[in-house]
């Protein structure tokens, strides 16, 4: 019995020795930032003696029965504090619980909805009936314990951790004060016509008070900003601290000035972007479920970005109606960490990529490994069968197109909260050449006429005041070169910040006007992009500054007219008609024509077996496109160099015989095999760390230091200094050093009184994980109910959280207030966990305040510290470790973790290993030992 607690606690020291070591090494490559890191000794137990009674090995944390042990667990390498909230001089026994938490049904019985008992119950009594009737306790008015700590030590817990972790989190330094009234102009008044009059200090006063950095660098690149305020030069080269053009678009240098570029915790360059939530093919010949096909993926989207299947402002089906010619699939897709969700174009076959099957692995959406496409109706490929996207995508280039009808560069630059991370993170983005009269002039801002609206008065002004018209076009053309120069620099400010490394920007010119010499014919202004009537324009479009290349698609020399479309790309539904399912017309119709029958007829045209047109550009225009685009593209996805080779096979042991009894024997071959073949670096980092891998490999020393490259301990722990050695700390877009660790789903604060409705309300939560890390409510392997009885005394919430950029969702006791901030009318924004800002507990169940009516994570959350509670019934450090891959990131991102002294009993030794025995089972064992082999039983608890 002795051999087995000593083993146990040897076993136990490596563990904790293992976890340290880990969330040094990922919360260094992860965030940059080590998190504090403080054991917790919460037990009856004084430290000064361990748990030294003739029973003390009964009392937790099981076998630290002598100051040695304890010593030995305080003086584990990595600790920034230990906090010793031991309770020797109180009460063995806790105050009486009330159990009247659950929520009382009339005529039902349980919590107190009886006449009062005056019985006061032992913990287990409660618990044994309460399982028993199904419910609330019928017999006890209190509840009592004495194994768990009780509320004297989480109160010395919280008094004890709660000033170093508010210096975690430091109270701002004043209090905001209100912005002076500007000096010139109110917001009002701010308009168009007297830009030039806004002073110094009034632009100042706006940057200070309504602009992000990203829009003061937008009104002093281009002079002009979001909501319309216009700064002179003078101003913009005084005012702030800013300075005028071309100061922000020399941000970015090849490698983005300064900046470091981002790598992901893998070492790589790619993080998580966004993800494709669904995307679907829509090919119905019924208008109506064509139509209910495009809302489904629009009802995704938090911001007014939409694209295929409506025009900007998204009335309307023009767009639609095509799909019996040139169908697309629509793709609803969410901005990683940012309360956004948009509506896409794609080519067809990313609804087989995305559909209803695709793991959630395979939905994300990773930086650098796509192309951006922004542009008007040109983008989306209107008007033609096979566009230059759908190309791109069967070429093995991902394209994620922000396409949308009609759009000019404002409504990019205006909808950039929304956009903006996912163009940052591009390995490339096209921007086609979009209609001048998207861009506003005096005579129709955009606050009074869409771009149509814009044409048409236009058209009509043409035929009365031609200087006038000529104004018009000459001030839309003016504006839309500043706004591309602006939309350039918004990419390379964001791409620096987000990612590190800017994309490469190539401007597409597809037009059937020629660009050397624009649209100069008489009907020119008509042709698409309008108001490029010369090569002055043209030109002056070319050399926006910034452009990485420009490619120039003109198709002037091509058919005015596309070939013919066939109409036979909707789905066909026998005796409905439309789509073919008719005897063939013959007739070939103007897109015009078609578009409009087949809005009278609610489905496909029921007259044309082609469809032609004149104004977007045609097929040939697209091939063009593609085959000038292609190779630039394809430089930027090269192939694998070579195909990856067979791992060879180990030399020694195969895996079913690398077991704990011979792991002396790996060799340095089979060891080096083993992590280049099935281990990460985390995992390699564990196994020479404590000579023990997660899967049950352990490898000698001397193997550890001489194969694979690989150091023997201390080296792991030795990675993070104060700042994690070389690391630099990752950032956020904002420049701040929060990043989005995990979203937490829902949280349901658990009081029904019967067990049925309680363990529903528990197994809805846990349907949300991905992994078997569970918390309250359930011991580690998840069967019976233990914890969840206690509701009626010590209720708690259950959180579900899903990991950032992981394919994990956890199951997470938390304090009651959390069903409150995280329940059904929470906003996205608000769900989310962000780096730095929380504080991580880990242990059994002391962690998760068993047996306390307020345990100290409680406490803290409501002193304003935030609480990440990872306690699970029974757990030991291994447990943590075999889960590394699911809690990596949500613990090294936290600002501390404290790790609460957990049962020695929970940690193996060779009398019970992992493999055949619970923690409770390795108690059992020991105690039965030690009444009759006291050597075995001490060298048990000692390993």
């Amino acid at each position: 019995a002795a051999e087995m607690s000593a083993q146990s606690i040897e076993m136990a020291l490596e563990e904790y020795a293992e976890l340290l070591a880990l969330i040094d090494a990922s919360s260094c490559s992860v965030r940059g930032t080590p998190p504090k890191k403080y054991l917790l000794w919460l037990s009856r137990c004084d430290s000064a003696t361990g748990c030294d009674g003739p029973l003390g090995y009964w009392d937790f944390p099981q076998f630290y029965t002598s100051k040695d042990r304890v010593d030995a667990l305080f003086n584990v390498t990595g600790w920034d504090a230990v906090f010793d909230a031991n309770y020797a001089d109180a009460p063995s026994q806790s105050p009486d619980m009330p159990t009247d938490k659950c929520d009382v049904v009339p005529g039902v019985g349980g919590c107190l909805d009886r006449p009062p008992s005056g019985i006061s119950c032992h913990l287990k009594e409660a618990r044994a009936e309460s399982e028993a009737v199904e419910g609330c306790t019928e017999t006890c008015d209190t509840v009592y314990q004495s194994y768990y700590p009780i509320q004297e030590g989480h109160d010395r817990a919280f008094n004890l951790l709660l000033p170093a972790l508010k210096d975690l989190f430091p109270p701002p330094t004043s209090a905001p004060t209100a912005a002076p009234t500007p000096e010139c102009h109110d917001d009002a008044t701010w308009s168009q016509q007297n830009w030039p009059q806004v002073t110094c200090a009034s632009f100042a006063n706006h940057i200070a008070t309504k602009w992000t950095y990203a829009e003061a660098v937008m009104a002093c690149t281009s002079r002009r900003s979001v909501d319309g305020v216009r700064a002179s030069e003078a101003c913009c080269a005084t005012c702030a601290g800013y300075e005028a053009t071309p100061a922000p678009v020399a941000v970015a240098s090849a490698q983005c000035g300064g900046w470091t570029p981002v790598t992901a915790a893998d070492g790589s360059s790619s993080l998580a972007v966004a993800t494709v939530d669904e995307c679907l093919f829509i090919t119905a010949s019924n208008n109506t479920e064509a139509q209910a096909q495009a809302d489904h993926i629009q009802s995704y989207a938090t911001t007014s970005f939409r694209s295929y299947g409506c025009t900007r402002n998204c009335k309307g089906v023009t767009y639609l109606q095509d799909r019996c010619w040139a169908p697309r699939s629509h793709c609803a897709v969410t901005i990683a960490e940012a309360p956004f969700s948009l509506v896409l174009v794609a080519p067809p076959q990313y609804a087989d990529t995305y559909g209803p099957t695709a793991s959630a692995a395979s939905r994300g959406l990773y930086a650098g490994t796509y192309v951006v496409i922004m542009g008007a109706a040109s983008a989306m490929g209107t008007g033609v069968v096979t566009p230059h996207d759908e190309r791109f995508v069967a070429a093995g280039v991902p394209v994620v197109n922000l396409g949308s009808g009609g759009s000019g560069p404002h409504d990019y630059i205006r909808q950039w909260p929304a956009i903006e991370k996912i163009v940052a993170n591009a390995a490339a983005v096209i921007v086609h050449a979009m209609a001048g009269r998207s861009s506003e002039n005096s005579y129709c801002p955009y606050s009074e006429c869409s771009a149509l609206e814009r044409f048409n008065l236009y058209d009509a002004t043409l035929k009365t005041n031609a200087t006038a018209a000529a104004e018009m076009s000459a001030q839309s053309i003016e504006m839309a070169l500043e706004e591309y120069a602006e939309l350039l620099a918004l990419i390379d400010a964001s791409s620096c910040s987000v990612r590190g490394t800017p994309p490469k920007k190539y401007l597409l010119w597809l037009s059937r006007c020629d660009s050397a010499t624009g649209c100069d014919g008489p009907l020119g202004y008509w042709d698409f992009p309008q108001f490029y009537t010369s090569k002055d324009r043209v030109d002056a479009l070319f050399n926006v500054t910034g452009w990485d290349a420009v490619f120039d698609a003109n198709y002037a020399d091509a058919p005015s007219q596309s070939p013919d479309m066939p109409t036979d790309k909707c789905d066909v539904v026998p005796g409905v008609g439309g789509c073919l399912d008719r005897p063939p017309s013959g007739i070939s119709c103007h897109l015009k024509e078609a578009r409009a029958e087949s809005e009278a007829v609610e489905g496909c045209t029921e007259t044309c077996d082609t469809v032609y047109q004149s104004y977007y550009p045609i097929q040939e225009g697209h091939d063009r496109a593609f085959n000038l685009l292609l190779p630039a593209l394809k430089d930027l996805f090269p192939p694998p160099t070579s195909a990856p080779t067979a791992a060879p096979t180990p030399e020694c042991h195969d895996d079913a015989t690398w077991s704990q009894q011979n792991w002396p024997q790996v060799t340095c071959a089979s060891f080096a095999n083993h992590i280049a073949t099935k281990w990460t670096y985390a995992e390699a980092v564990m196994a020479c760390t404590s000579r023990r891998s997660v899967d049950g490999v352990r490898a000698s020393e001397a193997c550890c230091a001489t194969c694979a490259g690989y150091e023997a301990t201390p080296a792991p722990v030795a990675v993070a200094s104060a700042q994690c050695g070389g690391w630099t700390p990752v950032t956020a877009a904002d420049g701040s050093s929060s990043l989005a660790v995990a979203t937490v789903d829902e949280c349901l604060f658990i009081t029904a009184s019967n067990n049925t409705e309680a363990q529903a309300q528990a197994d809805h939560i846990q349907s949300y994980a991905t992994t078997s890390f569970r918390s309250y409510g359930c011991t580690r392997n998840c069967k019976g109910v233990t914890y969840l009885q206690d509701r009626c005394w010590a209720p708690r919430s259950h959180c579900a959280v899903t990991i950032a950029e992981a394919p994990f969702s956890l199951v997470l006791v938390a304090p009651p207030q959390y069903a409150d901030t995280y329940g059904p009318t929470a906003s996205a924004a608000s769900r989310g966990l962000y780096a730095g800002t929380y504080v991580v507990i880990m242990g059994a169940a002391s962690a998760m305040g068993t047996g306390v009516v307020t345990p100290h994570d409680e406490r803290f959350v409501a002193a304003g510290v935030p609480v990440v509670n990872l306690g699970s019934g029974g757990s030991g450090p291994h447990d943590y470790i075999r889960q590394w891959p699911a809690i990596e990131k949500i613990v090294a991102n936290a600002a501390a973790v404290i790790v609460h002294a957990m049962a020695g009993r929970s940690s193996e030794n060779s009398y019970c290993p992992y493999s055949e025995c619970s923690a409770l089972e390795r108690f059992n064992l020991y105690d039965a030992t030690l009444k009759t082999n006291a050597t075995a039983a001490a060298e048990m608890s000692a390993q």
